[in-house]
């Protein structure tokens, strides 16, 4: 074979042609290709002999984009990651690029490709979610605001970056100590608190402070939600500031404003000796009662029967309070049996010479199913990015069947060790994500490697080590909220600097992935493996024990030796 390459080792070719994935090697001058296995073969035919730009690409001359320049010179058996869209099969494609030199000193380059059409429909559904879920958050009429557990700003809807000033990206860097002023600190606190330790709802008046340090009055509500150990609170605010002026104006003179009620978009109502004295049209709207209807029996006969005993207490409660006004929400049945949301704004008056109370109705029926489908939507939203870590991880298990169930057992064994050494629970469910996924980068290494039952040779090795870079790239562009795939490329660097794929030791390496290192070696010592049989729990501690301060985290080691010798642990 003139034009072809002569291979040392014939096994590595027929290992290449009895994978399902597209290798081929060309010469890095010409372009010419030297050879191609049975996947291309069966694909696109025989094309031994023709510039690799023409047969993958249909160019007539290299490709803008040829990898060559990242694989020659110093890089020379150093792989490169990358994704294209095939012009010619209409795919995209993760391909693994590098230039091997022959022992005639000859250079070619290598390169084998992997179908991801399974990842993109994976993420194209993420996107989708996530845009249904945003549609929905950006609707609402209200300012909408989610914080975390410790009053950081997680997320923020159009109208709440509209009403305080701040652009989006300005928003998320946030905390409550920055929209509230400090004479209202204290209380918004207090009311976090009893949201996040008792779960009891925060309803009431607050104040905002704008970008421009201009005060707002709302009202809202706080209601706790939890996303597996993690908690927010879901902040719903309604600029009251037209409102609390038509307030203090129908105090002053009931005549006077008289025109303002009966227009007002909110139902207003005075009641007095559990009688409705007065309705205004609002209130009839959306209670399909007429105004005499209404008015003819105890108005506890409008109220759903759940919320009965609380509505007369806080009635009964606001006719000896003070002049301030406070947030009541409750159910009521209109004329036509229909259960609707209403939310009250009471203060004392005095009605006719006696004492009464003055309250504002607003119907949050609507705002309640929206605050609903808010809260599945994020339930939705977190078990669809659950579920795709699982499906990546299942999918990278299944090309090595003799490791089946490694993540899992690893990031079980790494979670216990983080435990013990007091990880905080966001940082724990961190570890767990790239515990789950710390050997995804295996689906770019063939299948027949990492199932070998004999010695790997050193291209074979070198294939096995790119894993960790591999996984790196896969999942840097992934949002999570932890330095996943950091913790997964660092996951087989060693304290003393020999390991891969940088070589960095020390401080440098994050404690999560000296965690994840040990507890690697651990259960993959501990397990059976095709090129020989599991050498057991004990010489699995006694590797990682007496390696402690050169390849693994003495404090580490000290926690998953104590794991299983007083603690018990088993991995199933």
């Amino acid at each position: 074979m003139d034009k072809c390459l002569t291979f040392e080792c014939e096994q590595l070719v027929e290992l290449w042609d009895s994978i399902d994935e597209p290798v081929y090697i060309s010469d890095t001058e010409t372009y010419e290709i030297l050879y191609v296995n049975n996947a291309i073969k069966q694909l696109m035919g025989d094309i031994i002999g023709q510039k690799c730009y023409w047969a993958f690409q249909g160019l007539t001359s290299p490709c803008l984009f040829c990898t060559n320049k990242y694989i020659l010179g110093e890089n020379v058996g150093k792989s490169y990651i990358w994704e294209f869209k095939n012009k010619v099969t209409n795919r995209w494609y993760y391909c693994i690029d590098k230039a091997i030199k022959l022992s005639s000193g000859k250079i070619v380059r290598y390169e084998m490709a992997i179908d991801m059409a399974h990842i993109k429909h994976a993420e194209d559904r993420l996107k989708e979610v996530e845009n249904k879920f945003r549609i929905l958050f950006n609707q609402v009429f209200d300012i909408l605001i989610l914080t975390d557990e410790n009053g950081g700003i997680v997320d923020a809807n159009k109208v709440a970056c509209r009403t305080l000033g701040y652009t989006k990206t300005e928003f998320l860097k946030l905390s409550v100590h920055d929209i509230y002023p400090p004479d209202e600190i204290d209380k918004i606190i207090d009311g976090f608190n009893k949201v996040l330790t008792n779960g009891v709802n925060f309803i009431g008046e607050t104040i905002f402070i704008t970008k421009n340090r201009k005060r707002i009055k709302v009202e809202g509500a706080g209601t706790l939600h939890k996303v597996k150990e993690t908690s927010y609170i879901i902040g719903n605010f309604r600029n009251i500031a037209e409102r609390k002026q038509a307030e203090r104006a129908l105090r002053k003179s009931e005549e006077k404003y008289k025109a303002l009620v009966e227009n007002a978009n909110d139902g207003i109502i005075v009641a007095q000796n559990r009688m409705l004295k007065y309705v205004n049209p609002k209130v009839v709207e959306f209670m399909g009662y007429s105004k005499e209807e209404l008015m003819s029996k105890p108005f506890l006969e409008f109220i759903h029967t759940d919320d009965r005993q609380g509505f007369a207490t806080y009635n009964l409660k606001k006719m000896k309070d003070s002049e301030s006004s406070t947030v009541h929400s409750f159910k009521v049945i209109d004329k036509e049996n229909n259960i609707k949301w209403i939310r009250s704004n009471s203060i004392p008056v005095t009605w006719e010479g006696k004492p009464a109370v003055l309250s504002f109705l607003s119907d949050i029926t609507k705002q309640k199913k929206v605050e609903d489908e808010l809260k599945l939507s994020l339930v939705k939203l977190q078990k669809t990015i659950a579920g795709n870590i699982r499906a990546m991880a299942i999918a990278s298990e299944m090309r090595d069947p003799y490791t089946a169930g490694h993540q899992r057992r690893v990031s079980r064994l790494a979670c216990a060790i983080a435990s013990m050494m007091g990880f905080p629970k966001d940082q724990l469910e961190g570890l767990e994500v790239a515990a789950t996924l710390h050997d995804i980068g295996k689906m770019y290494v063939p299948a027949e490697i990492l199932s070998k039952p004999s010695k790997l040779t050193e291209i074979e090795m070198n294939f096995i080590k790119t894993h960790s870079q591999a996984g790196y790239d896969i999942l840097k562009t992934e949002e999570f909220s932890w330095p996943v795939a950091q913790i997964v490329l660092q996951h087989h660097e060693r304290i003393n600097g020999t390991g891969y794929p940088k070589g960095i030791g020390g401080d440098e390496i994050l404690l999560e992935a000296k965690i994840l290192a040990v507890a690697d070696v651990v259960e993959a010592m501990a397990s059976h493996r095709p090129y020989r049989p599991a050498l057991g729990i004990d010489k699995a501690l006694e590797e990682i024990t007496q390696n402690a301060n050169t390849l693994y985290d003495p404090k580490v080691v000290a926690v998953c030796v104590g794991l299983f010798i007083k603690k018990g642990f088993k991995f199933d």
